[in-house]
């Protein structure tokens, strides 16, 4: 009979921003048989996915690790979306008790959400005369993503007759980073 071997809990990751890592997650697979066996992988990822797993803890789930009756081992999984859905995936890990390969698995899961943020408020510049200016207005960008944004273009306009500049206490520029409910100007 093959050994009983445990590899969990399943994971489900909270809502995480796309293009952002979760904090790490763990995985401990149990050796609740009386027999040691032998890892001939870590614990990995079943097919490509925003899904990365590590060796961790006191006794890390690395190759080669003889993990004893009753023994367990630790590894980390991070869940860092590049786009925005649902994603599913599985965690595998390969084991040898004696000459016998076997293998046994746990599940994944994570959403992915788009970055959110308010631009405002709506500019009315009224009645300026041909080849006249008017006041400079602000513009205010608001993070309202849970974690930080990092500002990557600058402020522009489709129509020339407009240009926006950063200004004010913490402007807009290329690099500017936004944390949650912070803000910038233009």
């Amino acid at each position: 009979a093959a050994p009983t071997i445990n590899l969990g809990p399943a994971l489900n990751f909270a809502n995480q921003v796309e293009g952002t890592a979760s904090a790490a997650q763990t995985v401990t697979l149990t050796n609740a048989s009386p027999v040691a066996i032998t890892l001939t992988s870590a614990i990995s990822v079943s097919s490509a996915g925003p899904f990365s797993v590590s060796p961790s803890g006191a006794i890390p789930c690395t190759s080669g690790l003889v993990l004893a009756g009753g023994a367990s081992c630790t590894a980390s999984v991070v869940f860092a979306p590049t786009s925005v859905g649902s994603f599913g995936n599985g965690l595998t890990v390969s084991y040898q008790v004696i000459t016998s390969l076997l293998n046994t698995g746990s599940s994944l899961g994570g959403n992915s959400l788009a970055p959110t943020f308010t631009l405002g408020p709506a500019l009315n510049f009224g009645s300026v005369a041909v080849g006249g200016s008017s006041a400079a207005q602000t513009v205010t960008f608001t993070n309202t993503s849970p974690t930080n944004l990092t500002v990557t273009v600058g402020p522009s306009s489709s129509n020339a007759v407009f240009s926006a500049t950063p200004s004010g206490a913490t402007p807009c520029n290329v690099s500017t980073v936004v944390p949650p409910a912070g803000t910038c100007t233009f």
